[in-house]
């Protein structure tokens, strides 16, 4: 990854390295858009590999991304103003860690998801999913909804229901969490930024991107905790599966940890070979 190349970004921080069992080499990265900043700020997650031991590489892509803020090549001010200025507004991807499961072959990447102005020094206590009959779901906030409640829920199929009526609406999500209405997809417009002087400005563009509820200009929109995700792949990255919401097993009141970034294991012996296991922290309770 270098500044200019494919994924429009001009600093790549929090690598991940892995040598799969056929020798292709893979590596992620955070592909950040606002300087070096960790989230709250403009970040998609990298991916690119290698089929010579690390000689060449391939173009990078970006299997984990969010469009609500252009992915865009900017040279971030160094003083000692502008350094520390971040970009508000933007839901980012951060932390990628990448796992081969040796028996399948299968190739994940997970990465912590943070919704639109969120980072870890911010995020609120909770998972984000509440339980309704023995299950937990996606929660979410109606923009009119003038309670702080979240009385909407993503059920089977994508489809976004009434907990109040517990009926489904007119609305749902694709496997990346864009919203449809009645099977059509709803748009907003794209965000880019630009400095005046070290004054950073956030602003609509003409550009129009499907509407997302991780995106601040959503009519729904998920609680502002931190989340943790995971996509796969059975062809070495040339494709990925739609992303899986993980933590569901923390509560209400306690905050979902953050993956270690860099590489998992797999178990190889034992009552739990098979197992994949990834390294978590938690910084606030």
């Amino acid at each position: 990854f270098y500044a200019g190349d494919a994924t429009k970004s001009n600093y790549f921080r929090i690598p991940s390295l892995l040598t799969l069992d056929s020798g292709t080499v893979i590596a992620a990265a955070d592909a950040r858009y606002g300087g070096t900043h960790d989230s709250k700020s403009k970040i998609n997650t990298a991916f690119a590999k290698s089929t010579d031991g690390g000689n060449t590489w391939g173009e990078p892509t970006l299997p984990m991304k969010f469009d609500d803020y252009v992915a865009k090549n900017i040279d971030w001010p160094r003083d000692s103003v502008g350094k520390n200025v971040q970009i508000q507004g933007s839901a980012s991807y951060i932390d990628p860690v990448l796992l081969e499961d040796k028996s399948t072959h299968r190739v994940f990447l997970f990465a912590d998801l943070m919704p639109a102005g969120i980072g870890s020094s911010n995020a609120s206590v909770g998972s984000g999913f509440k339980e309704i009959n023995g299950k937990k779901y996606l929660k979410l906030h109606w923009k009119d909804d003038s309670s702080s409640d979240y009385n909407y829920s993503i059920r089977e199929n994508g489809i976004i229901y009434d907990d109040t009526t517990n009926q489904p609406t007119e609305y749902s999500v694709d496997g990346n969490y864009n919203i449809l209405k009645n099977g059509e997809y709803l748009t907003q417009k794209q965000y880019q930024v630009r400095f005046e002087g070290t004054t950073l400005i956030e602003e609509h563009n003409d550009v129009d991107v499907k509407q997302n509820v991780f995106y601040k200009d959503s009519v729904f929109k998920v609680k502002p905790v931190n989340f943790v995700g995971m996509k796969y792949s059975d062809d070495e990255g040339e494709t990925w599966s739609d992303m899986t919401l993980l933590g569901k097993f923390k509560g209400d009141n306690e905050r979902v940890p953050l993956f270690g970034p860099g590489v998992g294991v797999q178990i190889k012996n034992g009552e739990h070979a098979g197992r994949l296991i990834l390294t978590m922290y938690n910084s606030r309770s």
